[in-house]
């Protein structure tokens, strides 16, 4: 994957997420979400990429009571500044 394509993949991913509610999405819904949307991902990038938005502040994983192993992820005020400042909001 090319630095453009990551690029709308990570801004894919924050759109998803800023469009979902509090509860988060998981990987693999954001993955289908990708594909959907003509991104060709596959897991472990779907993987890589969230964490990168993890570790830039802009989504966090939402902690859960009930199957902690089943990951979901919400968007930050920080995404959402930054979907604004792109126009993507």
């Amino acid at each position: 994957m090319n630095s453009e394509v990551l690029e709308i993949f990570r801004n894919n991913l924050l759109i998803q997420l800023g469009q979902a509610s509090n509860m988060g999405l998981t990987r693999k819904t954001l993955l289908l979400g990708a594909k959907l949307a003509g991104i060709p991902a596959d897991e472990d990038q779907t993987r890589n990429e969230v964490q990168y938005l993890v570790d830039a502040d802009l989504i966090v994983e939402v902690q859960k009571t009930l199957s902690p192993e089943n990951a979901r992820y919400r968007i930050t005020k920080a995404g959402r500044d930054y979907l604004a400042t792109q126009g993507l909001a």
